[in-house]
């Protein structure tokens, strides 16, 4: 049977139909009501956006979000994750840079009005493992740990183009949003022994590039970055013990999107598959019957909210979607995108 995905497109002619309250809308008729009891905790799951990024969800999306869930007599939770390590460039490595730039982004306890949870604490590594049935990539992930605590979820995603993983919506925002920093390493191949890091070799072409900037550059930054001494510069060129790597990854994004590192070419095509494989691993964990999926189609920009910019939108703005299927409501994004 055909999952059903509840749609409003981005127009409006009253406050009734202002962007805030579609999605308060398209939640009552997909039956938020019934998604879970009066004191029951609810994790509203978001995407804070890196800071330098201002296409973001809007806190006043999310917030009619939370007050919808109180009417009813829910205990709203904000909840996010922080990154993998990423090295020194971004605001979302650990909670005390994370909840810096959500306050940035208008999002915290104070404006949201309920609590926000980051479940990795200062820096967790580990999280609890979860299997992945039928998986084509992975096994197992690993999810943060307090993410078991909620009686119910609501993955509230901005849907938009994404650098590995074609776009992101709310598969992605389950497949990597919820998972623990070690969940992450596992989706992205990190330790593999043919796409992980040690696999790669360095593109010195890329690194002469590079070290044409101003310092500091990314170069510099990448080396500084490496808790292990891993990387430096040996007349003028980028070595890489791999002696000395543990495979923290806190080189790996900048390598990857960079190109200073060599990985197979068949590694971007592995992303989407696995995030998915993750996704599906996490929901299975928590039971697929507490979730509830809304995508905001606005602002769909090429590259993702985890970096620190944004080009033009690609499309014309669309609408907000509702389902309880995470696939149904990307693929109606990603159709209802295609048709313009």
């Amino acid at each position: 049977m055909a999952s059903k995905v509840y749609f409003m497109d981005d127009r409006a002619t009253n406050g009734g139909e202002s962007t805030p309250f579609k999605a308060v809308k398209l939640l009552r008729d997909a039956g938020i009501k019934d998604l879970f009891q009066k004191g029951d905790t609810v994790g509203i799951k978001i995407h804070t956006g890196e800071y330098g990024n201002s296409l973001n969800l809007r806190p006043h999306w999310i917030k009619a979000i939370v007050e919808e869930v109180q009417r009813l007599g829910g205990y709203p939770v904000i909840v996010e994750t922080n990154l993998n390590l990423n090295g020194n460039g971004t605001g979302r490595t650990d909670s005390i840079t994370h909840r810096r730039t959500m306050s940035r982004h208008g999002i915290n306890e104070q404006t949201m009005g309920c609590p926000i949870w980051l479940p990795d604490g200062v820096m967790e590594v580990e999280g609890v493992k979860c299997e992945v049935p039928n998986g084509i990539y992975l096994n197992h992930t690993f999810v943060s740990s307090q993410m078991l605590r909620l009686d119910a979820v609501i993955v509230v995603s901005h849907f938009k183009g994404h650098q590995q993983g074609v776009f992101g919506g709310a598969i992605k925002n389950v497949g990597i949003g919820m998972a623990s920093s070690r969940g992450k390493c596992v989706t992205h191949f990190v330790n593999h022994p043919k796409y992980g890091i040690k696999a790669a070799t360095v593109n010195q072409e890329a690194v002469q590039y590079m070290l044409q900037y101003p310092h500091p550059n990314m170069i510099d930054a990448m080396i500084k970055g490496c808790a292990f001494d891993a990387l430096e510069l040996v007349d003028g060129k980028l070595v890489k013990h791999n002696d000395r790597c543990r495979e923290c990854s806190a080189c790996f994004m900048s390598a990857f999107f960079s190109g200073m590192f060599n990985f197979p070419p068949d590694h971007p095509q592995t992303t989407p598959i696995a995030i998915a494989d993750s996704a599906s691993g996490i929901i299975n964990k928590i039971d697929r019957d507490k979730f509830m999926f809304v995508n905001y189609a606005f602002d769909i920009t090429p590259a993702c909210d985890c970096t620190n910019f944004h080009d033009r939108p690609m499309v014309p703005n669309i609408g907000t979607f509702v389902s309880r299927d995470p696939v149904a409501v990307d693929m109606a994004c990603l159709e209802a995108s295609e048709a313009l």
